[in-house]
């Protein structure tokens, strides 16, 4: 296949683990999660980034500042494990990455996978899976091919979906490893004597056994389904049946965790809309002001780039919103009354964005996705100028997150959908008994590296411990500070806020404390357009996993 070139990145892929990404988050995706590359010569190469500045640009689709670089095989943005530069254009287009004539990515296997092992080993009671069925790349071919019977017999209410999935299972190697620790770290938990008797996808649709436990009217998450098991496992023990829900997640073998969140933070399902509007959190003022001061700020970067110093910036600005002489729009002035009004001095005032948001959105959208990324990080329109309106729309997220009183609704809210604390309680409500139903999240974790399987321990966390640890803490708190919002990033940044430097991602960092347990970071971004509403993407610390090991250790049974 062919290397990537600068143009590549643009392209947005369809299907897949990397559904809805630019080619360059998918990049940026699997650099974070540690998951080789194919390389156009030679095997494939786990890398890292040689150039930070690279990193944002990729991360923000921030497509301007790459196509000023040197062209694709000069320019090196990444670095082998040896530490050597590699090329833009020594990275193969794989079809997961956008490659292959517009054809949509391959659909993504881990789940099915995950299923298909636990079916076949949990079927006759088994504990593990045997190291011999991947321990050369015959036999893990054989294996693969061999388990696709066992997808087939999983549960799903999409079946064209399902053939998809289960078609990709041969010889893909690095799903493999990671779907064999993911089992692995369920079927070890297998009471003696219990055998899995059925496996379920659950997806948009659940199958009518199984709606009893789907939970779509949570206060906390709106219409979206608070039970995010990706699979339920029917485990059988005698008479007995219990349901595990799964959660699943993969990753490489190094790197950053998966995020377990997402979340809106503001409009109709946002989380902050929740708390002020049942009560939980006395911010209505700040909270009614964001719709405001979000258009008032893209409204102010339409009208930097507009009017911008640059005549690049500023003819695409306006080709883009249709301003020219033979346009929707003959001049400026014409677009800015149409927005809001007549143009003043102060422009954008007073309350007409209350009803001219939309508006304001869709135009801000239509100057470009990266460009308003990086606008929110005041590096766009006009790079070191005073026309880069302040990000004063984050800035006033970032003040109702940090503020004292503000800290115990937003720390047990946060708490409570990262690690469900609802939902044996949802659940009884329904006369369900608490042991019918339990939810687990695992990690798969391992590698297909020069032409070697890896397969380490995955990662679990168990809904009844944590939310043991969880309430436990809320329960024994003591003192005002006890419940804590910190501006901190993972590695104890304070001044890493998009409105603070241009120089910073286009995100809000967090971490959340219960006492001086933190229990988990927080970012705030926008994952696609402007249009839509930033979400709270969540990881779980080591520090939090390290008190669950020992509060859980010889205990997780089913």
């Amino acid at each position: 296949m062919a290397g990537f070139s600068k143009a590549n990145l643009r392209k947005v892929i369809s299907g897949g683990q990397y559904n809805d990404l630019s080619a360059a988050k998918a990049i940026v995706s699997k650099i974070e999660t540690r998951s080789p590359f194919e390389m156009v010569r030679g095997s494939g190469q786990i890398l890292t980034w040689n150039d930070k500045e690279a990193e944002v640009a990729f991360g923000e689709d921030d497509f301007s500042w790459i196509e000023k670089q040197k062209g694709d095989t000069q320019w090196f943005p990444f670095l082998n494990e040896k530490s050597e530069p590699v090329p833009l254009g020594a990275l193969t287009r794989t079809k997961d990455m956008g490659g292959g004539s517009g054809a949509a990515a391959a659909p993504d296997p881990h789940e099915l996978m995950t299923g298909a092992l636990i079916y076949k080993y949990g079927s006759k009671g088994q504990k593990t899976i045997p190291n011999n069925v991947y321990s050369t790349l015959a036999r893990a071919s054989k294996s693969t091919a061999d388990l696709k019977e066992w997808g087939d017999k999983i549960k799903t209410q999409n079946t064209r979906t399902q053939d998809a999935q289960v078609a990709e299972f041969s010889n893909n190697f690095e799903a493999y490893g990671q779907a064999i620790s993911a089992a692995r770290t369920f079927l070890e938990n297998l009471d003696n004597g219990t055998k899995v008797t059925d496996v379920y996808g659950t997806g948009a649709s659940w199958a009518g056994i199984l709606r009893k436990y789907k939970i779509d009217n949570h206060m906390f998450f709106g219409t979206k389904d608070y039970n995010s098991s990706d699979l339920i496992v029917e485990c059988s023990k005698g008479m007995q049946k219990t349901y595990v829900g799964i959660s699943l997640k993969k990753k490489g073998l190094k790197g950053a965790d998966p995020t377990v969140l997402n979340k809106t933070v503001m409009g109709l399902d946002g989380l902050i809309t929740a708390l002020v509007r049942q009560g939980y959190m006395k911010a209505r003022k700040d909270f009614n002001e964001i719709e405001t001061i979000r258009a008032k700020f893209f409204a102010k970067v339409i009208r930097a780039a507009i009017n911008s110093s640059d005549p690049k910036i500023r003819d695409r600005a306006q080709n883009a919103l249709d301003i020219k002489p033979n346009g929707k729009y003959k001049k400026v002035s014409d677009f800015l009354k149409d927005l809001g009004g007549t143009p003043r001095p102060t422009w954008p005032w007073g309350g007409w964005v209350k009803n001219n948001h939309k508006k304001v959105l869709k135009s801000a959208q239509n100057l470009g996705q990266g460009n308003m990324t990086k606008a929110l990080r005041q590096a766009w329109p006009n790079e070191m100028s005073d026309l880069n309106p302040y990000n004063d729309y984050f800035e006033t997220i970032n003040k109702i997150m940090v503020k004292p009183e503000n800290a115990r609704p937003i720390v047990i809210a946060l708490a409570n959908v990262i690690f469900k604390t609802d939902l044996k309680g949802w659940l009884g409500l329904r006369g369900i008994p608490k042991d019918e139903f339990k939810f687990t999240l695992i990690t798969g974790k391992g590698e297909y590296k020069n032409e070697k399987i890896t397969v380490e321990k995955g990662d679990e966390l168990q809904e009844y411990f944590t939310t043991t640890m969880i309430m436990d803490s809320i329960n024994n708190a003591k003192g005002k500070k006890y419940f804590k919002v910190t501006p901190e990033d993972p590695q104890g940044r304070t001044g890493r806020q998009a409105y603070m430097n241009p120089k910073n991602p286009s995100k809000l960092f967090y971490k959340l404390w219960l006492g001086t347990l933190n229990f988990a970071d927080i970012e705030i971004r926008y994952k696609g357009s402007v249009m839509g509403e930033p979400q709270f993407f969540a990881v779980i610390t080591d520090h939090f996993k390290s008190n669950y090991r020992e509060l859980s250790k010889d205990k997780q049974k089913w």
